[in-house]
């Protein structure tokens, strides 16, 4: 008989580095969003003399994209549930393409972008081949990728976070 698969326990070594890095994408790119909006609030003023109406904190929108449906992402599923929890102006969607192919995860992410997501943490199904991919959503919102990275970018802005450290060509300084 086949060996049945252990999912990591919460206080193994393994869990907390992947939870970690889920929190570390989902704030980078928080940050990458909410810092544009500080700025145009703090250039703003206060010119005539006046109270200036309490700013509210905006809803965020993110994904976050898996490469498959290993027992690996259940612990970062974890960690996105968690940080959703700690900050509630957050909106996190966690997506698993079903059949594990490049395909289907580029037709999700499409769909994210339809609807308007302001961040994207992903980890490639194929990074050789979707480079194209990345580079285009990447133009319409922040991409995180992390685990499977992917090859720079023509453009070169999407930030990387593999569990190794992370070729300094796919840095951005947005970031």
């Amino acid at each position: 008989m086949g060996q049945k698969k252990s999912i990591p326990v919460r206080n193994s070594p393994v869990f907390a580095l992947v939870e970690f890095l889920v929190v570390v994408a989902i704030i980078a790119i928080i940050a990458a969003i909410l810092l544009p909006v500080s700025a145009a609030l703090a250039i703003g003023g206060n010119a005539g003399g006046t109270t200036p109406p309490r700013a509210t904190t905006p809803q965020v929108s993110l994904a976050f994209v898996t490469n498959n449906t290993s027992d690996y992402w259940i612990i970062a599923h974890k960690g996105v549930l968690e940080a959703q929890e700690e900050l509630p102006n957050v909106n996190v969607q966690f997506v698993i393409p079903a059949d594990g192919t490049a395909q289907t995860q580029n037709s999700q992410v499409d769909d994210l972008l339809a609807k308007g997501v302001q961040g994207i943490a992903i980890s490639p199904v194929d990074p050789m081949n979707q480079t194209q991919m990345i580079d285009d959503a990447e133009k319409k919102t922040h991409i995180f990728t992390q685990d499977s990275d992917a090859p720079p970018a023509a453009t070169a802005s999407a930030m990387s976070a593999p569990i190794t450290s992370p070729p300094a060509s796919r840095l951005d300084s947005r970031f």
